[in-house]
């Protein structure tokens, strides 16, 4: 077993390997770390998928939509190239 494994229902409030409960909230600042990795793909998707719409102006929904999925892939892999960094 592992050391998680025998803490999960560890109840001696003195462990410091004892995880997060489940009734308590999370940390603000923990979410404020992870804001940026839902927004940067998302900010991908829509400029992808407005940008051919503003370029060409019959272009096709199909279209957009496969270039706004590019871009989300593209946003959210640069983001993890640079926080792997």
């Amino acid at each position: 077993m592992t050391d998680i494994e025998t803490c999960f229902g560890c109840l001696n409030t003195d462990c410091k390997k004892r995880l997060h409960p489940k009734g308590e909230s999370l940390s603000r600042s923990g979410f404020l770390r992870s804001l940026p990795a839902l927004l940067i793909p998302a900010a991908g998707f829509i400029a992808g998928y407005t940008l051919p719409g503003i370029l060409v102006s019959d272009a096709p929904e199909a279209l957009q939509a496969a270039c706004g999925m590019t871009a989300l892939f593209a946003s959210a892999g640069v983001w993890y190239i640079l926080r792997k960094k």
